[in-house]
């Protein structure tokens, strides 16, 4: 390659050879007082110092002659005003000539000097423009040097840009570049945006062309970080900060956001460059560790008021058992002498009573249902209240059940003098599946309730379908009526409009409570209206399941049907096992009404030994019971009539505890059916109507579970 050096050596032995001299040199200005050989042919000039050069350039560029020629020592010195002139071979040049090298403006840039030992009056014109040219070319060469050098600058800074453009457009960050004005409102333009930005965005780099970069920008982009940003750009200055953007199909991203002014040669600011890193996954990832460290100091706390609340509940549940046992325990001493009194009351009632025997009679019974109707609620809410409150799914006959309750109310209404109207609509009739218990419940304490506040007028009870199926109970009254602000509170627990209803109408206020608590467990709701003066009407809705509706031919019936003493009940040799006292004369009592006097026995173990030795037709056997309960002495009786081949007898469960799975239970373990305490005469006497078979008379065919968990039901 042809290189700057090699030119200038040529150029100073053409001239050398020109002027035939023994020596030429080039000497260039590096600065105000230095001065450089940069070529040179034969020997050097090396007396001549750089300062008398420095001398010499100025001496030659101030003449007006286009070069300076010498042909004697002495006078070279003279002129020079130097002690030294250019050496040869250790001698004095005779001849020294030397050409000014010029730039474009004139200016002195170096002389080309020729030197040698032979003194000589001067050269032809010929070689004088020649050595005069090859001066010219010394600044020519350095010209395209310098061109040269900045050509190859240009492909650097070509293939710098190259790469950055490269860099720019595979970049992972999103990159804009904006014009520097206006930094006020709208804000710079954007006028180029890299592939990664219309990736992240959604927007092509025609539709970000010429619009500011606020387009990102959406309602959730923090006020204080806009601020920010515009207060940089105000000032030139550079910012860093994390903003929130939005895509053009409206979803946000959080990005890191990094802008800096750009700067001419000349120092003005031309273009802004931001640089924008999608942060979003490092932002949700801090802001979970945040939320992490938020959640396990919460968790600290929350522990600590774990271990306090745990304390607190053991507490409570010590209490709350305590509660429960006293309430089993209060149960079971008030339930056994009620039992007593109700089942004696139902023996009197079928006695030969005067009218005031029967009325006093009647008293007695119903202030013995009250005290156990107010004993079940207060046990139920119990249940409610501590959760466990079993709800069950049985098929039952809608209109038996609902004829069922409101029987218990007509001598209630009779002696009130209220109207009592019952109207079940005939496409609520049929088979409904749910919990035939708790529906009995609400009914029974919708239509005491409103019997209770109901001096005359009348009290309507309507069952039907509500528009979305539900079953629709309501229950109306023409009674006093509630006020407006006390309906909020209508269903607390143990709440009464005022003191004064309380000690006009009695009650303990858990009636409408519990029904609430009973709808909301099965899924329903129950709502009132109602004004002063103006009755009430109380509407329950409950999502119980319509199995099959009523044939048009089914004839109404009620529970009354199925306690005809006019139809005696052949006589029946039977064994009851019950340990209670009481409980042994009720069963006597109501037994000797249908004209059968029981063997009583005290356990399962003694009904054991009474079975093996005697025939009976039935026998009563109470679940509890000291030394040998009722399930161990029936699955014994069993298994004794299985190895025997005597005949199955007939074993009716004797409990309070009515629920169906324990029927189911019972029926499992081999009993044949259930009577719930305190045993009413009209389920007695189903009882009898279903096995009043003597032994011996007629043979007992098997029953399915389905059938006896209806029939106990």
């Amino acid at each position: 390659m042809d290189t700057l050096d090699g030119r200038l050596e040529r150029i100073a032995r053409s001239a050398a050879l020109t002027a035939e001299a023994g020596a030429a040199a080039i000497f260039m200005r590096r600065d105000e007082s230095t001065i450089d050989v940069v070529g040179q042919f034969g020997e050097a000039f090396r007396a001549l110092l750089e300062k008398d050069y420095v001398g010499i350039l100025d001496h030659v560029a101030a003449g007006s002659d286009d070069y300076l020629l010498i042909d004697d020592a002495k006078a070279a010195a003279n002129a020079l005003s130097t002690d030294s002139l250019p050496l040869w071979g250790g001698r004095a040049s005779r001849f020294v000539m030397m050409i000014p090298i010029r730039g474009e403006r004139e200016e002195p840039l170096g002389i080309l000097a020729l030197a040698d030992r032979v003194p000589r009056p001067g050269l032809s014109a010929a070689r004088t423009y020649v050595l005069m040219s090859l001066a010219s070319q010394v600044a020519d060469a350095f010209r395209l040097d310098a061109f040269q050098r900045a050509g190859q600058h240009v492909a650097q800074d070509n293939e710098r840009l190259r790469l950055l453009e490269s860099v720019v457009t595979h970049a992972k960050d999103s990159i804009l570049i904006t014009e520097a004005e206006p930094i006020v409102l709208p804000g710079p333009r954007i006028v180029y945006c890299n592939a990664a930005f219309t990736e992240t965005t959604g927007y092509s780099a025609e539709e970000v062309i010429g619009r500011t970069p606020r387009l990102l920008q959406g309602v959730d982009t923090s006020a204080h970080s806009r601020a920010l940003i515009g207060a940089a750009l105000a000032q030139w200055k550079p910012i860093e900060i994390e903003i929130l953007n939005y895509r053009k199909d409206g979803s946000s991203f959080w990005v890191e956001l990094s802008i800096a002014p750009v700067a001419d040669e000349r120092g003005w600011f031309t273009h802004w460059v931001s640089v924008q890193r999608d942060v979003t996954e490092r932002k949700l990832a801090t802001e979970v560790q945040t939320r992490v460290r938020v959640a396990e100091a919460s968790n600290a706390a929350l522990q600590t008021l774990t271990n306090e609340l745990r304390l607190a509940l053991d507490a409570a549940e010590t209490a709350n058992i305590a509660k429960s046992q006293f309430l089993a325990n209060m149960s079971h001493e008030i339930r056994t002498p009620l039992n007593g009194v109700l089942g004696m009351t139902q023996a009197l009632w079928l006695d030969d009573l005067t009218p005031i025997q029967r009325d006093r009679v009647t008293i007695i019974r119903e202030s013995g249902r009250s005290l156990l109707a107010v004993l079940n609620d207060v046990l139920d809410l119990s249940k409610i209240e501590a959760g466990r409150m079993e709800l069950e799914d049985v098929e039952f006959d809608l209109a038996v059940l609902v004829q069922g309750v409101c029987a218990a109310f007509v001598d209630q209404a009779e002696t009130l003098g209220v109207a009592f109207d019952l109207d079940i609509d005939h496409d609520a009739r049929g088979l409904w599946a749910g919990d035939s218990v708790r529906l009995k419940q609400i009914l029974y304490n919708l239509i005491s309730n409103a019997m209770k506040f109901t001096a005359d007028g009348s009290v309507r009870v309507s069952v039907g379908l509500a528009e979305d199926a539900r079953l629709r109970v309501a229950v109306a009254d023409t009674g006093i009526g509630i006020p407006a602000d006390k309906v909020e509170d209508l269903f607390s627990k143990f709440y009464q409009a005022d003191s004064s209803t309380t000690r006009r109408f009695g009650g303990t206020g858990l009636g409408l409570s519990i029904c609430r608590q009973l709808c909301e467990l099965m899924g329903g709701v129950i709502a009132v209206e109602t004004g002063v003066g103006r009755g009430s009407t109380f509407t329950a809705l409950l999502p119980l399941r319509h199995l099959s509706a009523a044939s048009q031919d089914d004839p109404p019936s009620t529970e009354a049907e199925a306690c005809d003493l006019s139809n005696p009940i052949s006589r029946l040799r039977i064994l009851v096992a019950e340990d209670n006292a009481v409980n042994q004369m009720v069963i006597r009592a109501l037994l000797d009404a249908f004209g059968n006097t029981p063997v009583i026995v005290d356990n399962g173990r003694q009904a054991v030994d009474a079975w093996k030795a005697a025939a009976f037709d039935l026998i009563f056997m109470d679940i509890q019971m000291p030394e040998m309960d009722g399930l161990s002495a029936t699955r014994m009786i069993r298994e004794l009539e299985r190895e025997s081949g005597r005949p199955a007898i007939p074993i009716v469960a004797v409990s309070a505890n009515a629920m169906t799975h324990q029927v189911q239970d019972y029926l499992e373990i081999g009993m044949d059916g259930h009577i719930a305490k305190p045993i009413e005469i009209a389920a007695l006497a189903q009882i009898l109507e279903r096995f009043g078979a003597p032994a011996g008379r007629e043979e007992r065919q098997p029953r399915s579970s389905e059938d006896d968990v209806r029939a106990a039901s």
